[in-house]
């Protein structure tokens, strides 16, 4: 179970109609992920891991170059998830949208707010 982010060049109330803006070819999008969270591994050039002691990020890229928009699958807690989210989308001038909500983000207490709902429902399911 994740919380789920879409991270792309394209605002999300314009995401049916567009056209995407490429991301970069693989290895540039790779290497924009280390720069922003250089601890990412990406020994599968599809798919980076990131792990701390508060959040697990899993960078979904996929194999099409050039790579057109990226999903972040999140887990855990803390505060180090959306400041990832916002800094990989100023390094790209993008937008992220929330999976639970369909929203995009603007990085304000709405957006913890959906990620504190998020790890509520994680718990509940878990501690069943």
């Amino acid at each position: 179970m994740s919380w789920d982010i879409f991270i792309s060049k394209t605002p999300v109330d314009q995401l049916e109609a567009a056209e995407f803006e490429p991301l970069g070819d693989n290895k540039e999008v790779i290497q924009l992920i280390v720069d922003v969270v250089p601890t990412t591994n990406f020994t599968d050039p599809t798919w980076g891991n990131y792990r701390d002691d508060e959040c697990s990020i899993e960078f979904n890229i996929g194999d099409d170059t050039p790579v057109q928009h990226m999903m972040l699958h999140i887990r855990g807690s803390g505060t180090r998830p959306i400041a990832i989210i916002k800094a990989l989308c100023e390094r790209i001038n993008g937008y992220a949208m929330d999976g639970s909500t369909g929203e995009q983000m603007n990085f304000d207490e709405v957006d913890e707010q959906s990620f504190n709902a998020w790890q509520e429902y994680r718990d509940k399911i878990i501690n069943k």
